[in-house]
């Protein structure tokens, strides 16, 4: 599983259309077909307030998945005509991701591959 995290702020002129840019971006991530999931927010607090505008997470089943949704063209739309006019500084990163599920199963197969399922060992 690969997470992209992206953070956006907007110039200072076009903080008035946040919520449309908000709303565009939700359209455009439901439409590509290799996101697994996606969240779109704003800033909750004043300290995310002071940095960010608005924040994306997209989660994809793996690496490969990265290039086609970059160039799809619903999202290839969101970002160059609703995006780019009001940007002015876009941050993005892309991590592989483990979710409790994943480290479940991975401790539930470890345990079973050992013999056991305490956490310890008596050597009296």
């Amino acid at each position: 599983m690969v997470e992209r995290y992206v953070f956006i702020r907007l110039q200072e002129s076009s903080a008035g259309e946040r919520d449309r840019i908000v709303q565009e971006f939700i359209a455009a991530l439901a439409a590509v077909p290799e996101i697994v999931d996606f969240a779109v927010g704003t800033p909750a607090d004043e300290h995310a307030r002071a940095a960010w505008d608005i924040s994306i997470r997209v989660r994809l089943a793996s690496v490969a998945d990265l290039e086609p949704f970059r160039v799809h063209p619903a999202h290839r739309r969101a970002v160059d005509e609703v995006l780019k006019p009001h940007l002015h500084v876009i941050k993005a990163w892309n991590f592989q991701a483990l979710s409790s599920q994943t480290l479940s199963s991975q401790t539930l197969n470890s345990q079973t591959r050992s013999g056991g399922s305490s956490a310890h060992s008596d050597s009296k």
